[in-house]
């Protein structure tokens, strides 16, 4: 067997295409006939009842008013258990093939709304619990829940799914899991079977990582739960905790950036995470920690302006001699430099570095190819791109296009090629927040206060009164959005925002700083792209 780089996903997506294969496998499964879904060939339909009434219905309030939560719900079959005794429940999975699958055995409770699927990107270790919070179910959720899943993931993720848990879950709800017990008899036996197979770096997403009863109790009590039900007696542990008043743990706000396919790279971020903990530890003769991390520092600088914009406004291509017609400003764009002068508004002279929107256009065209739109086109790319650089978006922001439409948007380039968390608004959508949807004016978004750390606003809206002020309600501390273009008055909201509109808009901005970046050399790197002014607004 080859060694390989483990892909979760691709993996538990491989197993829902082959899973007839692997049912046959299990020797409990020789002779049936009742399998029709991938997952159900682990156990049986009165098994699922059962465990159910042992470890999951008993959890949740009995009028059927409870949340819950499920990780890893594979084909549904654990769900379809649960959703008539609660009103609602969440699912999340890193397969996209077994989501397709569980969406349509359970359409009924999904068109219904009691059901939800959210796909996991294994970037960020508070996803779950973003997600949640973004539903407005945050210490909300009575039962927490994850069956047949956290026996495949190392006690890293583990521990990230439980502190995740204890963030969403109320006071006195529970916690649920089955986790590889490699201290009972039938634990044992599926450690010697799996030992060849799973040996150095051939590791299947499916193998087992075993614990102990005695490292699911100290977690559980360092977490402050209170263990209601633990049964280590075959081949899982299968436990019950109920929260309590202790706060989880910091797991740091790390999240994988720019071209993950990279094996080096994600090495290097995976360093650059652990700078700070290294100087932390840092003391005395330690100066060679120092060292290292200032190298990481700067490998991983030199490598994430690849894919991102460069912070510094360097000049473009050669410098234009003194007196050049083209580098003195036409009459619109000294019409616009001489309201924004009058008006107060400071405004900074930017020109991209072609490098940097070279790297750009190169690590973005496999996602414009995937929506349809070709390599993004010069124009669609380019303005793309200064959005990105204004709001100097990277791997640790929530981001948010207003009123982007229903079809592509800048939304699908960004989550992969800067890592952002990424969702879309649109007034078409449904009224709420559904996934990476959200619906609904603009002047009052369905998200908590100080959920996003970057939006952006383009032309063909008109600004409403109120729109700023909710701007500055869900922008988080140190949050910045942008509006683009800025345009002279008398021209159409299609082409742009007229400065009087902005003008007016700002009156109800609130604590919002607003600048404006004039980008001088965009003819440099598309031909025919006119200058573009964009307002900036910084939430202190």
């Amino acid at each position: 067997m080859s060694r390989r780089d483990r892909d979760y996903a691709a993996d538990w997506d491989n197993y829902v295409d082959q899973w007839r294969v692997f049912a046959e496998q299990e020797p409990s499964n020789r002779g049936r006939r009742d399998l029709v879904y991938p997952g159900d060939e682990w156990g049986t339909p009165e098994e699922w009842s059962a465990y159910a009434d042992t470890y999951l219905r008993p959890f949740v309030p009995a009028d059927g008013s409870g949340i819950a939560v499920e990780i890893g719900p594979g084909a549904g079959k654990y769900t379809l258990q649960l959703v008539p005794s609660v009103r609602r429940v969440l699912c999340f999975d890193v397969s996209a093939r077994f989501m397709e699958i569980a969406k349509s055995r359970l359409l009924d409770h999904v068109q219904a709304g009691k059901v939800e699927f959210e796909l996991l990107r294994q970037l960020n270790a508070y996803e779950i619990q973003r997600a949640v919070a973004g539903r407005d179910l945050l210490g909300r959720v009575d039962l927490f829940y994850s069956i047949d899943s956290m026996q495949h993931v190392e006690l890293h993720t583990l521990f990230a799914y439980m502190v995740n848990a204890t963030a969403c879950l109320k006071p006195g709800g529970h916690l649920t899991m089955t986790i590889a017990n490699c201290l009972s008899d039938e634990g044992y036996a599926r450690l010697v079977g799996e030992a060849g197979w799973c040996y150095g770096g051939s590791r299947p997403s499916h193998q087992f990582y075993f614990l102990s009863a005695e490292i699911v109790r100290s977690l559980l009590r360092r977490l402050g739960y209170e263990v209601v039900r633990l049964d280590d007696s075959g081949r899982d542990i299968n436990f019950v905790g109920r929260r309590g008043a202790l706060e989880p743990p910091s797991l740091g706000d790390v999240q994988w950036t720019a071209f993950p396919q990279d094996p080096q790279l994600r090495r290097i971020y995976a360093l650059r995470a652990n700078v700070e903990h290294l100087r932390t530890l840092q003391a005395g003769p330690g100066a060679s920690l120092a060292a290292l991390a200032t190298r990481i520092d700067r490998a991983a600088s030199r490598l994430r302006r690849l894919g991102k914009p460069s912070a510094d406004a360097s000049p473009a291509g050669p410098a234009r001699p003194p007196g050049d017609p083209e580098s003195r400003p036409g009459p619109r764009v000294s019409s616009l430099l001489e309201a924004f002068e009058k008006s107060g508004i400071p405004v900074v002279e930017v020109q991209i570095d072609p490098a940097a929107y070279r790297g750009y256009r190169e690590a973005a065209e496999p996602e414009y190819r995937r929506m349809g739109t070709g390599d993004g086109g010069p124009g669609q790319a380019l303005e793309d791109f200064v959005v990105a650089r204004v709001l100097d978006l990277g791997p640790y922001d929530v981001f948010v296009e207003l009123a982007a439409g229903g079809g592509p948007s800048a939304s699908d380039v960004y989550a992969p090629v800067f890592r952002a968390i990424c969702y879309r608004h649109d007034g078409s959508f449904p009224p709420g927040l559904h996934g990476e949807r959200i619906g609904g004016p603009p002047s009052a978004l369905p998200v908590p206060g100080g959920f996003f750390s970057r939006i952006a606003l383009r032309a063909g809206e008109v600004l409403e009164d109120r729109q700023l002020g909710e701007l500055e309600r869900v922008l988080t501390s140190g949050g910045r959005a942008c509006l683009l273009p800025i345009v002279p008055d008398g021209e159409t909201s299609d082409d742009g925002f007229p400065l009087a509109e902005l003008e007016r808009a700002l009156r109800q901005r609130g604590s919002l700083q607003v600048s404006v970046q004039h980008f001088t050399n965009l003819a440099q790197l598309e031909p025919g792209a006119a200058p573009m002014f964009v307002a900036v607004l910084d939430k202190p």
